[in-house]
């Protein structure tokens, strides 16, 4: 009987060590969604989704790397947002270029805006998903099938959804 009640004991200890030894230790622990503060550093692209009209996931890639010359990289501070896009150019040398932009969190939506010309362009992303190490976001601009076929994505694709790692 003695040995029964041990075994169980030992059981139960066992069972929350286990739980307490749950795999979070590299810091990708959903936290609580304050997106304003989360947000804030260097951002990553590591790949890229397509999706069709449902949201379905119909292919992915890894972030290109632009020929090695770097893979796109969005730098949040405070209300703006330096997006850094590389290129090869058509003498074979690194280019890197910056886009500011100004941006507001409402709720689960990340709204840009910046200046081209005379024209002020607004668009929004949702965010899926923001964790301390990755956020996951979808455009929400619906891709036309002209864009699509020029870009060489997966047919049917409708909507662009980024994973982006903190740096």
């Amino acid at each position: 009987m003695i040995k029964k009640i041990y075994l169980v004991v030992a059981m139960g200890i066992m069972a929350v060590g286990t739980l307490a030894c749950s795999g979070d230790d590299n810091n990708s622990r959903p936290i609580n969604p304050n997106y304003q503060e989360t947000i804030q550093g260097t951002w990553q692209k590591s790949k890229i989704f397509y999706l069709d009209k449902n949201r379905k996931v119909i292919g992915q890639v890894a972030a290109p790397d632009h020929e090695g010359c770097g893979v796109d990289k969005r730098v949040y501070a405070k209300g703006s947002v330096t997006n850094i896009f590389s290129y090869k150019n058509h003498a074979a040398t690194c280019v890197t270029e910056r886009l500011q932009e100004e941006f507001d969190i409402v709720g689960n939506k990340i709204n840009y805006t910046y200046a081209d010309g005379d024209m002020l362009v607004v668009f929004q992303e949702e965010i899926i998903s923001m964790q301390t190490k990755k956020m996951v976001v979808l455009d929400l601009n619906i891709q036309t099938e002209a864009a699509v076929e020029k870009q060489g994505w997966p047919k049917g694709t409708t909507f662009i959804q980024f994973e982006l790692t903190k740096k």
